[in-house]
């Protein structure tokens, strides 16, 4: 694959639509792999890219450079290898944007586009689409505080830390272990495993998890119900 800068390198790849990578560097390019490689889209960007990921029906990309605190979305306007075309909007953050996540749904949830995004300042925010399907760009729909997340008073002394990190299990696979998990339980788990029993019935509620973590094995994890719904519990 030739980028448009021949000294330019690769940081990120992230698959689209059947077929299509997109590479990011100084510019995000877009190539259709089948058959001969060819380059479809290309955009130069203010600064590098650190992350770079296709929404899972290729239709936003999210980006964003290293240290950069807007988040930019690019929207698809036009499909086809002849004719690509994209729009922007932004998503602005507080601090630095340190990890992106696309929702990738399960077959019985909204195929709605749902992004998560780690900020340096302790929060993950889930963004949804606007009323109009994404012709409104996107919008907050709730933050969790990473730092409240995993609570001091209940950490001994020693093992307390300000570091922490994040990661997401989509509801897909969650099921999916939940799932495996209970066919592979003994007969007792089955009848007494309390802990078998409460991942059933969070697996359930089919939620989406966020799982906290700092740097002394500390952990928590939380469930988002609903994501996206118009009215929103303080349960979701």
């Amino acid at each position: 694959m030739a980028l448009p800068d021949q000294d330019d390198s690769i940081t990120t790849l992230s698959w689209g639509m059947p077929d299509e990578l997109l590479a990011g560097s100084a510019a995000l390019t877009l190539f259709n792999t089948h058959g001969s490689i060819e380059r479809i889209w290309t955009k130069q960007l203010a600064n590098p890219v650190k992350f770079a990921r296709f929404s899972p029906d290729a239709e936003l990309i999210a980006s964003t450079g290293r240290y950069d605190r807007l988040l930019k979305i690019w929207r698809r306007v036009a499909f086809g290898s002849a004719d690509q075309r994209f729009d922007y909007f932004y998503l602005p953050h507080p601090q630095a944007i340190t990890g992106i996540h696309w929702r990738h749904p399960h077959k019985d949830q909204t195929t709605d586009n749902v992004l998560y995004t780690i900020c340096a300042d302790y929060k993950v925010r889930v963004w949804v689409p606007g009323e109009h399907h994404g012709v409104d760009g996107m919008h907050l729909w709730t933050e969790v505080d990473l730092l409240g997340s995993i609570e001091e008073g209940l950490v001994s002394q020693d093992k307390q830390s300000k570091k922490r990190f994040a990661f997401f299990i989509d509801n897909k696979h969650f099921t999916h272990a939940a799932e495996r998990a209970m066919a592979q339980a003994s007969p007792e788990e089955k009848s007494h495993g309390v802990a078998l029993h409460h991942l059933i019935e969070v697996s359930n509620r089919s939620p989406e998890i966020c799982v906290v973590l700092d740097d002394h094995g500390n952990m928590s994890a939380w469930g988002f119900e609903n994501v996206g719904a118009r009215v929103k519990k303080v349960t979701d």
